[in-house]
Formats: C-alpha cells, sequence, structure tokens
C-alpha cells in the first residue's frame, strides 16, 4: 500500500513475475518434485494426513495418534521442515481455529454444553 495514494495494491519491484502465480496447495509449491521417489510421496500422504485430523482437533498428540503416527514423526518433520511442513501446520491450525469460531457460534455449544463430538453431555443422566 502506498502512502501517497492509498492504493491497496502492494508494491513490489522487478518483473512481477511472482505476482502472476497463484498459489493451489500443490505438493509441488512446497517442494515435493512431480518425479518424487515412493518414500518423498509416502512421507507427503502422512503428513496430509496428520494435517487434516489436525484442522479438525487442534492437538499435536491425538492428530499423530489419529494418523497411525508418533509425535516424535511430527517433531522430526518440523525439525526439518520437510515439505514446507511448518507452513503447512501453520494453515491447518488457522482452519482449525476458524473452525473453531464456526463451533463457538453454534448455540447447542455454548447453551447446552455441547461437546462437538457428536453428544450431548449434559443431557446424559
Amino acid at each position: 500500500m502506498t502512502a501517497m495514494n492509498g492504493d491497496l495494491a502492494p508494491e513490489h519491484e522487478g518483473n512481477g513475475s511472482e505476482w502472476e502465480i497463484i498459489p493451489t496447495g500443490a505438493p509441488e509449491e512446497f517442494g515435493l518434485a512431480q518425479d518424487a521417489t515412493f518414500q518423498q510421496k509416502a512421507v507427503w500422504q502422512r503428513q496430509e494426513m496428520f494435517l487434516e485430523a489436525f484442522r479438525r482437533c487442534g492437538k499435536i498428540g491425538k492428530s499423530a495418534e489419529a494418523s497411525g503416527l508418533t509425535r516424535w514423526a511430527v517433531i522430526h518433520w518440523q525439525k526439518g521442515d520437510v515439505f514446507s511442513f511448518n507452513r503447512r501446520l501453520e494453515s491447518a491450525h488457522a482452519d482449525y481455529c476458524e473452525g473453531m469460531d464456526e463451533r463457538l457460534a453454534d448455540p447447542r455449544w455454548l447453551l447446552e454444553g455441547w461437546s462437538g463430538r457428536g453428544s450431548n453431555w449434559s443431557n446424559r443422566r
């Protein structure tokens, strides 16, 4: 945003090629080559399974367990930032937080003590 005209378009220098690419979330954008090995593709798939579970519950340990992984596998991915794992984890966490906002807006959650796990604990006797 420029101070002079209040334009909302970000300023950039150079040929503008980085502005022409719209990210799609494709594996190649995170470093997985199109000619990746079977092992690399397997790591990517395990990461994706973990991230999907993390989007739902927001807890690393529970997400790892639900994906058939250990917490140590996730720590390894974080330390090595394998396939930009940290950036993808941040995105999954943002998805979880947005989902939490929606769940908190649900009157069943606020008024009835709804657990969000498909059962209503306040009706148990």
